[in-house]
Protein backbone atom coordinates (compact mmCIF):
# COMPACT_ATOMS: atom_id res chain seq x y z
CA UNK A 1 0.00 0.00 0.00
CA UNK A 2 2.68 3.01 1.18
CA UNK A 3 4.79 1.28 -1.85
CA UNK A 4 2.25 1.87 -4.82
CA UNK A 5 1.60 5.41 -2.76
CA UNK A 6 4.98 6.52 -3.16
CA UNK A 7 5.25 5.18 -6.71
CA UNK A 8 1.76 7.43 -7.49
CA UNK A 9 3.60 10.46 -6.51
CA UNK A 10 6.36 9.83 -8.09
CA UNK A 11 4.45 9.53 -11.13
CA UNK A 12 2.98 12.42 -10.60
CA UNK A 13 5.72 14.29 -9.98
CA UNK A 14 7.58 13.42 -13.20
CA UNK A 15 4.59 14.72 -15.31
CA UNK A 16 5.24 18.30 -13.64
CA UNK A 17 7.30 21.01 -15.19
CA UNK A 18 11.11 20.86 -14.57
CA UNK A 19 11.02 24.59 -12.95
CA UNK A 20 7.89 23.39 -10.66
CA UNK A 21 10.57 20.02 -9.78
CA UNK A 22 13.25 22.61 -9.05
CA UNK A 23 11.16 24.99 -6.58
CA UNK A 24 9.83 22.11 -4.86
CA UNK A 25 13.55 20.42 -4.29
CA UNK A 26 14.50 23.81 -2.98
CA UNK A 27 11.78 23.75 -0.59
CA UNK A 28 12.03 20.29 0.79
CA UNK A 29 16.08 21.42 1.06
CA UNK A 30 14.88 24.46 2.95
CA UNK A 31 12.77 22.40 5.32
CA UNK A 32 15.62 19.77 5.68
CA UNK A 33 18.13 22.23 6.69
CA UNK A 34 15.38 24.04 9.53
CA UNK A 35 14.57 21.16 11.15
CA UNK A 36 18.15 19.66 11.46
CA UNK A 37 18.79 23.10 12.59
CA UNK A 38 16.33 22.60 14.88
CA UNK A 39 17.39 19.69 16.29
CA UNK A 40 20.89 20.76 16.87
CA UNK A 41 19.36 24.11 19.30
CA UNK A 42 17.20 21.08 20.74
CA UNK A 43 20.40 19.17 21.57
CA UNK A 44 22.54 22.39 23.00
CA UNK A 45 19.00 22.74 25.37
CA UNK A 46 19.53 19.66 26.68
CA UNK A 47 23.08 19.61 26.89
CA UNK A 48 22.61 22.82 28.74
CA UNK A 49 20.30 22.13 31.13
CA UNK A 50 22.13 18.54 31.87
CA UNK A 51 24.84 21.06 33.57
CA UNK A 52 22.45 21.88 36.15
CA UNK A 53 23.03 18.73 38.80
CA UNK A 54 26.60 19.68 38.37
CA UNK A 55 26.12 23.13 38.87
CA UNK A 56 23.37 22.81 41.89
CA UNK A 57 26.11 20.91 43.88
CA UNK A 58 28.91 23.13 43.22
CA UNK A 59 26.96 26.04 44.76
CA UNK A 60 25.68 23.40 47.62
CA UNK A 61 22.20 22.14 46.50
CA UNK A 62 22.22 18.27 47.02
CA UNK A 63 21.61 17.04 43.92
CA UNK A 64 21.92 13.63 43.30
CA UNK A 65 24.37 12.95 40.23
CA UNK A 66 22.50 10.04 38.58
CA UNK A 67 22.05 9.55 34.89
CA UNK A 68 18.37 9.59 36.03
CA UNK A 69 18.81 13.04 36.96
CA UNK A 70 20.97 13.59 34.08
CA UNK A 71 18.17 12.30 32.19
CA UNK A 72 15.50 14.84 33.43
CA UNK A 73 17.53 17.71 33.12
CA UNK A 74 18.31 16.74 28.85
CA UNK A 75 14.20 16.57 29.18
CA UNK A 76 13.23 19.26 31.26
CA UNK A 77 15.87 21.37 28.96
CA UNK A 78 14.26 20.01 25.38
CA UNK A 79 10.80 20.63 26.60
CA UNK A 80 11.46 23.79 27.48
CA UNK A 81 13.03 24.76 24.26
CA UNK A 82 9.62 23.56 22.77
CA UNK A 83 7.55 24.94 25.04
CA UNK A 84 9.20 28.32 24.04
CA UNK A 85 9.56 27.32 20.03
CA UNK A 86 5.43 27.20 20.66
CA UNK A 87 4.96 30.52 22.34
CA UNK A 88 7.19 32.13 19.85
CA UNK A 89 5.30 30.62 16.69
CA UNK A 90 2.16 31.07 18.49
CA UNK A 91 2.53 35.13 19.08
CA UNK A 92 3.88 35.34 15.24
CA UNK A 93 0.59 33.75 13.87
CA UNK A 94 -1.56 36.11 16.21
CA UNK A 95 0.59 39.23 14.84
CA UNK A 96 0.37 37.82 11.53
CA UNK A 97 -3.54 37.37 11.88
CA UNK A 98 -3.99 40.97 14.06
CA UNK A 99 -1.72 42.82 11.70
CA UNK A 100 -4.33 44.22 9.26
CA UNK A 101 -6.78 45.42 12.23
CA UNK A 102 -3.33 47.16 14.09
CA UNK A 103 -3.28 49.27 10.75
CA UNK A 104 -6.82 50.18 10.46
CA UNK A 105 -7.55 50.93 13.79
CA UNK A 106 -4.29 52.74 14.60
CA UNK A 107 -5.21 55.86 13.43
CA UNK A 108 -3.32 58.82 11.51
CA UNK A 109 0.26 58.60 11.94
CA UNK A 110 2.31 61.92 12.17
CA UNK A 111 5.70 61.45 10.70
CA UNK A 112 8.26 63.04 12.37
CA UNK A 113 10.72 64.54 10.52
CA UNK A 114 14.19 65.75 11.36
CA UNK A 115 15.86 68.80 11.18
CA UNK A 116 19.26 68.63 10.76
CA UNK A 117 21.08 72.21 11.91
CA UNK A 118 23.80 73.28 9.65
CA UNK A 119 27.00 73.85 12.03
CA UNK A 120 28.60 77.45 11.12
CA UNK A 121 32.41 77.10 11.06
CA UNK A 122 33.20 79.36 13.76
CA UNK A 123 30.86 77.67 16.78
Amino acid sequence: MALELAIGIAQWLLQLHPLFLVVIFLILVYLAFRVAFTIVRMLGTGLAFATFPFIANFLGIPVPITLETLFWSVVAGVLTYLAYMSISFGTRIINLVFYPFRKAFSGPQQKVVKVKEKKKKGE
